[in-house]
C-alpha cells in the first residue's frame, strides 16, 4: 500500500502507468524492455508507475524482481504501487492521477511491446498538433495479424452477438461485426479520427486526463 500524494506539476515530458494483475511475467519483461529502450534513447525524464492490484504476495515479489532487472538495473526510475484492493483496470490507472505526471501520460497494458520509435513519434505528433488530445496505435498480435483495437460505437445487438453469439451466428452477421471493428479502415499506415480507442496503449495530454 502507498500513502496518498497530491497532484503536482512535473518537468517530465512523459509518464507511464501499467496496471498489473497476475499476468504473464515474460510479457511484462518484454513490455518493460520496450519502454526502457524508449526512455534511454530519447525520454530520459520519463516517470514510470507500476500499479499492482494482484493481492498476491508471491506475484508481487516476482513482478518487483522483473522491474528491478529491467528498469532499476538500467537506472530507469520507477514507482511500484502495491494496492490493497482491486477496483478494476481504469481505477488502477486513475491512482496515478494523484501523483506527479509528465506533460503526456501513456496508459499501457503489461503485455504490449512498443515499436522502438513509437513513443517519441507519438509525442512529436502531439507536440505538433495541439488540437489532438488522445493518440493510439494499431496493434498486431504475435502472428502479425491486426487486432482491430479501435471501434465504432456498438449497437446492443453487436454487444450481445460478440458476448454470447455462436460461431455460425457471428459468421452470418459478419458485416455488422466488421463495421463495429472498423475493418473498413485502409490498411496502409495513416492517421484516422476514430470514435473509440483501446485502453491497452493510449497516450494523452495529462491536463485533459485530469479534467476527465
Amino acid at each position: 500500500m502507498t500513502e496518498p500524494h497530491t497532484q503536482s506539476a512535473s518537468s517530465a515530458r512523459l509518464s507511464v502507468s501499467i496496471v498489473l494483475h497476475r499476468g504473464n511475467l515474460g510479457h511484462l519483461r518484454a513490455t518493460l524492455l520496450g519502454v526502457r529502450a524508449a526512455v534511454q534513447s530519447a525520454l530520459a525524464d520519463t516517470r514510470i508507475y507500476l500499479i499492482d492490484q494482484s493481492l498476491d504476495q508471491a506475484y508481487s515479489e516476482a513482478s518487483r524482481r522483473v522491474c528491478d532487472d529491467t528498469l532499476q538495473a538500467a537506472n530507469v526510475a520507477y514507482d511500484y504501487l502495491e494496492l490493497a484492493e482491486n477496483a478494476g483496470y481504469g481505477a488502477g490507472h486513475n491512482v496515478t492521477l494523484e501523483r506527479e505526471l509528465g506533460r503526456y501520460h501513456l496508459i499501457l497494458n503489461p503485455d504490449v511491446e512498443l515499436p522502438p520509435t513509437w513513443l517519441t513519434d507519438a509525442i512529436d505528433f502531439l507536440d505538433a498538433n495541439q488540437q489532438v488530445v488522445l493518440y493510439a496505435t494499431r496493434g498486431m498480435n504475435d502472428r502479425g495479424d491486426e487486432e482491430h483495437l479501435a471501434k465504432r460505437y456498438p449497437s446492443v445487438w453487436v454487444l450481445l452477438l460478440r458476448a454470447f453469439g455462436p460461431a455460425w451466428l457471428k459468421k452470418r452477421f459478419r458485416k455488422q461485426l466488421d463495421h463495429y471493428e472498423l475493418r473498413d479502415l485502409p490498411s496502409e499506415p495513416a492517421l484516422h479520427d476514430v470514435p473509440l480507442l483501446s485502453g491497452c496503449c493510449l497516450i494523452a495530454r495529462t491536463e485533459v486526463l485530469r479534467r476527465g
